[in-house]
């Protein structure tokens, strides 16, 4: 009986360590990447501002190639929504929120599986010496359950390394049209 009651204060010291340690994280996260791609500006754009050309970048398409996607909407317009549904993605949709025709774009993205949230997804362009520098930036304000969540796992990093991958694929096909 000792022992049982010994192993339940400790489950309870478990929870509200976690519970206070999630009340710790961030309440909104915000983090980017970048890199250079040498060719011009407008080809970049190109490739950020269409969803279908995104959807031939981005690495969760190639995470999970079996992923049924839909498309609605005026191609490269405000308002255009990719739609998708995959085993290892999950289910949710982006739409095309913000496009200016030649350095930004933005995507509102609206996770529904395996968990609820939404996020901002921001694409700018810079012509440097040498190409296009791309920024490629995530915010979304944390709930609770992800606070939690992020107690064990480093979002930015994880969502970084993503971030990373589909940066250098896009930047693979823009310098390949060269």
């Amino acid at each position: 009986m000792k022992i049982l009651l010994l192993i339940l204060l400790l489950l309870v010291l478990a929870v509200v360590v976690i519970l206070l340690l999630a009340l710790r994280q961030p309440k909104f996260s915000r983090f980017l990447r970048q890199t250079l791609i040498k060719a011009p500006m407008a080809r970049v754009y190109e490739q950020i501002n269409s969803l279908r050309k995104y959807n031939e970048w981005d690495p969760w398409s190639q995470d999970d190639p079996e992923q049924k996607i839909t498309y609605e909407g005026e191609e490269g317009a405000v308002g255009s929504t990719l739609t998708w549904e995959g085993k290892k993605t999950g289910t949710g949709h982006m739409t095309l929120s913000e496009a200016n025709g030649t350095d930004a774009v933005a995507y509102q993205l609206t996770f529904i599986k395996p968990f609820q949230g939404e996020a901002l997804a921001r694409l700018t362009l810079a012509e440097v010496e040498g190409g296009t520098e791309v920024t490629w930036e995530y915010s979304a304000e944390n709930a609770f359950i992800a606070r939690i969540v992020g107690v064990f796992m480093n979002f930015e990093k994880m969502i970084g390394s993503q971030y990373d991958r589909g940066l250098a694929t896009l930047k693979d096909m823009c310098e390949a049209k060269t």
